[in-house]
Formats: C-alpha cells, sequence, structure tokens
C-alpha cells in the first residue's frame, strides 16, 4: 500500500503495527498467544482443553496467529505444535514483552498452564491441525 506520512518520516511501518494489532485484537487469539507465551510449545489439543475451547476453534485462530508471523509449528507424529516465534522486530518485542509482564504471571494462566501439563496428546487420541 502507499506509505503514510509517518512511515515515510520515520521508517515505522504502521500497516505492520496495525497487522500486528489486528492478530492479536480477539480475546480467543490473545489468550491461546498468551498461554504460548507463558507455557511454551504445546499442541493443540493442550490449547484447546487447556483453555477450554473447541479444538476447531483453537486450530483456526492458531493459524490467523501463524500467518501474521507471530508463531511457528512443527509436526510431531500427527500433532501440530506451536510455540512463540522470536521477533526480528523491536516494536513487536515490546508489544510481546507487554503482553508477557501484563498477563503470564495472572492467577488465571497459571491454572491453564497447570492443566496443560497434565493433557497427553498420546493420551487423547486427538491428530489436529
Amino acid at each position: 500500500g502507499r506509505p503514510t506520512s509517518l512511515s515515510r518520516k520515520t521508517g515505522f511501518r504502521v500497516e505492520k503495527a496495525a497487522a500486528l494489532f489486528s492478530a492479536l485484537s480477539d480475546p480467543t487469539r490473545l489468550s491461546l498467544f498468551t498461554a504460548l507465551l507463558g507455557f511454551g510449545e504445546a499442541c493443540v489439543c493442550q490449547l484447546h482443553r487447556g483453555l477450554g475451547i473447541p479444538q476447531s476453534m483453537a486450530s483456526r485462530h492458531l493459524r490467523v496467529l501463524y500467518d501474521a508471523g507471530l508463531l511457528e509449528k512443527r509436526r510431531v507424529k500427527q500433532w501440530m505444535h506451536y510455540s512463540v516465534r522470536k521477533p526480528d522486530d523491536p516494536f513487536v518485542r515490546q508489544v510481546i514483552g507487554a503482553i508477557r509482564e501484563a498477563y503470564c504471571g495472572a492467577p488465571e494462566f497459571a491454572a491453564v498452564y497447570e492443566w496443560m501439563r497434565q493433557i497427553s496428546c498420546d493420551d487423547l487420541g486427538e491428530g489436529d491441525s
């Protein structure tokens, strides 16, 4: 798109920031992202069960976060595992740092992390994307 006057003057890409905030603007996506940020790598079954959301919803929202460049993924057997991608951009690092500081230590997420630790995909027999 056409650069805004701010990006012409400073080199800051407003469109990039808008895409980041758009990806994180949904409460389900923000919860998934925060769970991964605090827990580390997790499979879809851990995330959907830990957060109490349907597997298809978790997969759909994880795809949005992945497409926005916020997550990495890898397949282990039939399960897809996600983790937070280490950002190159200093602005993205600041936003992720703010999310970590604001949410990762919250008691609500401590309970989610504990529940996620107890979930084994091998025991569930679930495949995911």
